[in-house]
């Protein structure tokens, strides 16, 4: 997930129009992932990423500060059901 996390902080580093309204965190290592906060003016995101083998979970916690009760929090699962390249296919689903 090195790779990943590498990718990710640098597609949102290299984006003008997210850097005129928001700061990103440097990444906080995780055991098994990372997670990383964007504050953008009236709003705080984290972002976590957790990988096992063959999934990803990602969690997106959107903290709005003006009205702390329309925050929310969105978790997403992907699961992984080809090979990578230079890996033994895996089991189909």
């Amino acid at each position: 997930f090195d790779a990943f996390e590498r990718e990710t902080i640098a597609q949102y580093r290299a984006s003008p129009a997210f850097n005129k309204t928001c700061k990103l965190s440097d990444p906080k290592p995780l055991p098994d992932g990372f997670a990383m906060a964007m504050d953008c003016t009236g709003a705080r995101t984290i972002l976590t990423y957790r990988f096992s083998k063959d999934l990803v979970a990602e969690t997106q916690e959107n903290l709005i500060i003006a009205r702390p009760e329309y925050s929310s929090k969105i978790l997403t699962l992907s699961r992984r059901t080809g090979a990578c390249p230079g890996q033994p296919a895996g089991k189909p689903l």
